[in-house]
């Protein structure tokens, strides 16, 4: 049931202790996969606009429970970042996914987003990889197939986010090897053609 392929997402997820999680919505596979992370020793933050939802989440374990239509959950957010991803539904009480993305991207922050919704139009998936959004994913058919794919892509996601960061450091570091090099520095090719001086 809806139990089982949470727990089995939350494993496959690698959920453990020291780890923190935030869901977003808590439909039925939101409740359990809190509940899940939460018994693999995950600190456990959700977000709804049900407060009876919200409640019984608090009941269940999860570490912070937070209304997503009080205007104080934002920064309560922020305060418990980071995280590696964001996974957001496309339709929400104040601003759709993608003004969400935009709103992010706009601050310069580059975390990998998927765009996890019912919605199906094209012009939507368009709007969204346009605007930045890293994947897209549309709810239905298969709970279990669903987060073999949404796990996919979030280890996607992360693993260019970690190389893209990577690749930015080294650059600066090379740049500044080369800025302040006090020798004579060069590079050529196998036939002797000065590439780099």
């Amino acid at each position: 049931g809806v139990a089982g392929v949470a727990m089995r997402g939350a494993r496959r997820f690698r959920v453990g202790p020291a780890q923190n999680v935030w869901v977003a919505g808590l439909g039925p596979i939101g409740q359990y996969t809190a509940q899940s992370c939460r018994a693999l020793g995950a600190a456990v933050t959700v977000t709804d606009i049900n407060q009876e939802r919200l409640d019984i989440a608090k009941a269940s374990g999860a570490h912070q429970a937070w209304n997503a239509k009080d205007s104080s959950t934002e920064e309560k957010i922020k305060e418990n970042a980071p995280y590696d991803a964001i996974i957001s539904d496309y339709l929400m009480p104040e601003m759709d996914g993608i003004q969400f993305l935009n709103k992010l991207r706009a601050a310069g922050n580059p975390i990998p987003f998927i765009i996890f919704t019912g919605k199906g139009r094209e012009e939507v998936v368009i709007n969204a990889l346009n605007s930045g959004a890293d994947f897209y994913l549309q709810k239905g058919g298969d709970p279990e197939s669903q987060f073999a794919e949404l796990k996919n892509f979030i280890g996607k996601a992360v693993r260019q986010k970690s190389a893209d960061e990577a690749l930015r450091v080294s650059e600066i570091k090379y740049r500044d090897i080369l800025e302040n090099i006090q020798d004579v520095y060069y590079r050529s090719d196998a036939d002797g053609n000065l590439i780099l001086a």
